[in-house]
């Protein structure tokens, strides 16, 4: 497996999708519990879905083990990690074991970024559980766990709150639970305000969704770029208030309107660039 995991690193160095998915095939039914921590690992580093997706069948049997691993929070990036705990393949995964991964990944991510950094990946990742399945004992026994204990106050008090607008909340659990893939039913529009605020507008150009509200407004900076990318928006780059150009990338959730701060670029960017997503 070793030379399989050589190949497919090297395809994708390469941009050979073509050998790239001939090893996602050829693993797709040969992992294991004993050789799926290499290809999570890789499929993180290399932020390949596709590679991370036929690795959930195998976590899922042995998910307390496979997420207590002492390399698991170092080699998970937030987004594959919350590609994973919103998984159909997952259903037999209690919601609190879920709840326990995020905690124990936010308080290893804080040995490396700032707080704010920590607050707004544990806002996300909690969008990716389904918080109505939480009895308010169980909901108080998190608050009160070590994991949750070793985070800042204000992810506990996300936790209850998020906590209560699900179990408030008059949408159908179907539907709040798969935000993100029903984001590519639309077509969103953005424009600059006419003020000079460098504040941006979205809007669903369709306008035929009922369910959630694309109408709204965060703040930019000028000459940056917006690209839509995995179910999510992303502002980059641009020039700071003091005129310099900026490395920041700020990720801004289209059925929210929330915004936070993401890993900044290696070299600053401004002006129009583009991504792509195969």
């Amino acid at each position: 497996m070793s030379n399989v995991a050589s190949l497919f690193l090297l395809s994708t160095t390469l941009g050979c999708s073509t050998l790239t998915s001939g090893c996602i095939e050829f693993l797709e039914h040969r992992l294991s519990e004993e050789n799926v921590e290499i290809f999570w690992t890789i499929a993180n580093a290399t932020m390949n879905c596709e590679l991370m997706s036929i690795c959930v069948p195998v976590t899922a049997g042995n998910f307390d083990g496979f997420t207590s691993r002492s390399t698991f929070n170092t080699s998970t990036d937030a987004e594959i990690l919350a590609l994973m705990l919103k998984d159909d393949r997952l259903y037999d995964v209690p919601e609190d074991s879920k709840l326990r991964v995020i905690a124990s990944w936010c308080a290893a991510a804080a040995e490396e970024e700032d707080t704010k950094f920590q607050v707004d990946c544990f806002k996300d990742l909690v969008e990716s559980i389904n918080l109505k399945k939480f009895s308010m004992e169980a909901c108080a026994s998190l608050y009160a766990s070590s994991p949750m204990k070793g985070l800042p106050e204000e992810c506990r008090v996300c936790l209850i709150s998020a906590w209560m607008s699900a179990k408030t909340s008059t949408r159908p659990s179907d539907v709040a639970s798969s935000q993100r893939n029903a984001f590519r039913d639309y077509v969103v529009t953005y424009q600059f305000r006419d003020d000079n605020s460098k504040a941006l507008l979205f809007n669903d150009a369709l306008e035929e969704k009922t369910d959630v509200n694309l109408k709204f407004e965060v703040p930019s900076r000028p000459g940056c770029a917006v690209t839509f990318f995995k179910d999510s928006i992303y502002i980059i780059g641009g020039r700071d208030s003091d005129g310099c150009a900026s490395s920041k990338v700020d990720k801004v959730n289209p059925f929210s309107g929330d915004i936070s701060s993401v890993s900044p670029m290696n070299v600053v960017r401004f002006f129009p660039c583009a991504a792509a997503n195969n």
